[in-house]
């Protein structure tokens, strides 16, 4: 404080301060900075200058008193009550309802894992009936094959003779008007068609057949045939056309045998 007051004529002379009050509220820096300005014009404070000792002994008993607080009347107290507004009363938290505790993972995942197997195993019982069920409707539909496809033994007994089988065509009688009838696809393309009686046999159409002439090789010798339907199913000789199921209009294929 004392080197302050040392230059606090010389600054009031330079017209930097007009009291002490602003000299003490100058900072370091800047007290510094303007003393070396007063230097470098050629002035500096006088150690025996009586303004200066004046102020040094007036200071040496000066306390700062803090300032007083401003006094608060009881009307201004009533003011600010009334234009504070009052807070209302917080109610205490309401206890949140507890959630039923989850099962742990673990015991999810077991349950999931378990539906899962469980969904796989009915799946795959599904998937083998089916394919046990698949399989044996293509076992009988093969079966059926084979019984349909199965040609039988040689239609005609080798030991008949032209004349023979010629005379049992002749014992079929004349050709029903209200039959049912039955076409031939020969050998050679061409065709033969003849009525029959729905009691007449598979054998009697074995006949008809046999008894044509293109049926016969060049030494006169009965060629060995079968009858097959267009579905692969062969004629039952000794069943009747109605006990076949051949209840209407129907082609067969005169299949040559090897001898």
């Amino acid at each position: 404080m004392s080197e302050r007051v040392k230059w606090l004529g010389v600054f009031r002379n330079l017209g930097i301060v007009n009291s002490m009050g602003e000299l003490e509220r100058m900072s370091d820096a800047d007290f510094q900075e303007k003393c070396a300005f007063c230097l470098d014009c050629g002035m500096a404070p006088d150690e025996d200058d009586e303004l200066t000792r004046a102020i040094q002994e007036s200071l040496a008993d000066y306390t700062p008193k803090p300032a007083p607080k401003p006094e608060i009347t009881k009307p201004e107290l009533e003011r600010n009550r009334k234009s504070t507004p009052r807070q209302p009363p917080q109610e205490p938290a309401k206890p949140q309802p507890s959630r039923p505790a989850r099962p742990p993972r673990t015991e999810s995942g077991q349950i999931r894992d378990q539906q899962n197997s469980d969904f796989a195993r009915v799946q795959q019982q599904q998937l083998e009936k089916q394919m046990a069920e698949e399989k044996a409707q293509a076992e009988k539909q093969k079966q059926q094959h084979h019984q349909k496809a199965e040609k039988p033994k040689k239609s005609i007994p080798s030991s008949s003779s032209k004349e023979q089988l010629k005379e049992k065509a002749e014992k079929l009688g004349s050709e029903p008007k209200d039959g049912i009838s039955i076409g031939f696809h020969m050998m050679d393309g061409s065709k033969l068609k003849r009525k029959f009686k729905p009691t007449d046999k598979g054998n009697d159409l074995v006949t008809f057949v046999a008894a044509n002439d293109k049926m016969f090789k060049a030494d006169g010798t009965p060629i060995k045939f079968n009858l097959v339907q267009n579905m692969g199913a062969s004629l039952n000789l000794s069943k009747s056309l109605k006990d076949q199921g051949i209840t209407r209009s129907t082609m067969f294929t005169v299949d040559i045998l090897d001898d």
